[in-house]
């Protein structure tokens, strides 16, 4: 289970914890940017509640689930790749080149996780 995933998962979580994740799947791309205790700010907690969150769903540090965070959020811009009944052959082409890429640094990344 990815990531994102896991942070809609709700029933596992407490009601402090499902704050924590909403605000992360609801600002995403600034939580990457965020120390901890912004990210305690933004959700009305405290950066130690933070820390046992991350270490809670199986991260050995904040940094840690950021970089993971990172790496889902990209997975699923590739699900955003959509073809469309009347689009041009050229642009199908380079749609699925994306996907073949991303499906490569998908393939390496595991392969260096599983090493």
């Amino acid at each position: 289970m990815n990531l994102v995933d896991l942070l809609n998962d709700s029933k596992q979580f407490n009601e402090t914890q499902n704050i924590i994740c909403q605000y992360i799947l609801n600002h995403s791309e600034d939580v990457v940017k965020m120390s901890a205790r912004a990210l305690a700010k933004e959700t009305y907690t405290n950066a130690s509640t933070i820390i046992r969150f991350v270490q809670k769903i199986g991260y050995e540090n904040y940094n840690d689930f950021k970089i993971h965070l990172v790496h889902d959020l990209k997975e699923y811009q590739a699900a955003d790749i959509k073809i469309t009944e009347k689009e041009k052959s050229i642009s199908i082409v380079d749609k699925i080149s994306e996907l073949e890429k991303m499906s490569l640094k998908k393939q390496k990344i595991n392969y260096h996780y599983n090493k």
